[in-house]
């Protein structure tokens, strides 16, 4: 035992000692970098492509914060008596980044009325590529304020949430812009109000 001690207490590590650890550490687990507390993960720390789904968290992403889903709103009550399509003030505007091969699903439900109820309430959408002559997605002939909602294949519109649904179109890679256009079918005060659009990048 003691001719044990004294080997260890004669040998000192030398710099052969040293780079020969410092192979082994590099070697086993590669260089560390000491990260700034929590919450301090940057995207400068993280490899490309290291992630994978399978080590996301359920609903860790989600559209809307993938930037695949987009939801404009405006409450406020607008007018027009134009036939043409217009824009009236506060859209909605919705702006979405397309990847290539994907789908775009566009679905909206407003609260509108008619002034006279032989004519038409109507409200168009459009976008330069994909509609870019502002087709009509749902029409209101009631005086009193009623909700109408998109309805594929039905220029009319929905009443109900059973009957409505989203209006699909293929987009070219890039950002689009949909924007809601209203028109009165005869020159009578069209009303809207609480107009919703969603816009969802389908990939």
């Amino acid at each position: 035992m003691k001719g044990t001690i004294d080997r260890a207490r004669r040998w000192r590590p030398n710099s052969a000692h040293a780079i020969a650890g410092l192979a082994l550490f590099l070697a086993l687990g590669g260089s560390a970098v000491a990260l700034r507390g929590k919450g301090s993960v940057g995207p400068d720390d993280i490899r490309r492509g290291a992630v994978k789904t399978k080590k996301l968290a359920d609903f860790a992403v989600t559209p809307f914060k993938a930037n695949l889903g987009r939801f404009g709103f405006n409450a406020n009550e607008v007018t027009t008596t134009s036939g043409p399509p217009v824009t009236l003030a506060g859209g909605p505007v919705v702006t979405v980044a397309v990847p290539k091969g994907a789908l775009v699903a566009v679905y909206a439900e407003v609260e509108g009325r008619i002034s006279n109820g032989s004519q038409l309430a109507q409200v168009h959408i459009h976008e330069s590529s994909s509609f870019p002559n502002s087709p009509k997605m749902m029409d209101i002939g009631s005086t009193n304020f009623v909700v109408r909602k998109t309805k594929s294949g039905d220029p009319a519109g929905a009443a109900s949430n059973v009957n409505a649904g989203a209006i699909f179109v293929g987009g070219t890679p890039g950002k689009h812009t949909f924007t809601m256009r209203y028109s009165s079918s005869g020159g009578a005060t069209a009303v809207f109000r609480n107009r919703k659009l969603w816009v969802t990048v389908l990939s």
